[in-house]
């Protein structure tokens, strides 16, 4: 795994796993109960540039201190913002290092500075 990059062995998933910062958070709920157990959304601004990530954490948070309203909010009043990125050629060993010190489950790849 030192040897073997990220985008080796990722597939291009930007249109299951990507939400805009402008989308209600309602959307947002939609396609993560679509998607894999712990799943989260990398949040793009209108450019395509990744501005943060939504996750259930971030969602449940929200619903306790907004209520039922939080569904309304836009998914940039409630994500996590600047999140920790790796780079696709980065070996599979220095993200999975850095995702255990972070403590992520999640990290969003880039690909000539555009989400992988």
């Amino acid at each position: 795994m030192q040897y073997v990059e990220v985008g080796q062995i990722m597939v291009n998933t930007d249109v299951e796993s990507s939400i805009l910062v402008t989308e209600k958070v309602s959307y947002a709920v939609e396609l993560i109960a679509k998607s894999q157990p712990g799943s989260a959304l990398v949040v793009l601004n209108l450019e395509g540039i990744i501005t943060g990530i939504i996750t259930e954490k971030d969602i449940i948070i929200a619903l306790y201190r907004l209520g039922l309203n939080a569904l309304d909010a836009e998914v940039k009043d409630i994500m996590t913002e600047a999140p920790t990125i790796c780079e696709a050629d980065d070996t599979c060993e220095k993200v999975l290092m850095a995702m255990i010190s972070g403590n992520y489950r999640n990290m969003p790849i880039v690909k000539n500075k555009l989400f992988f």
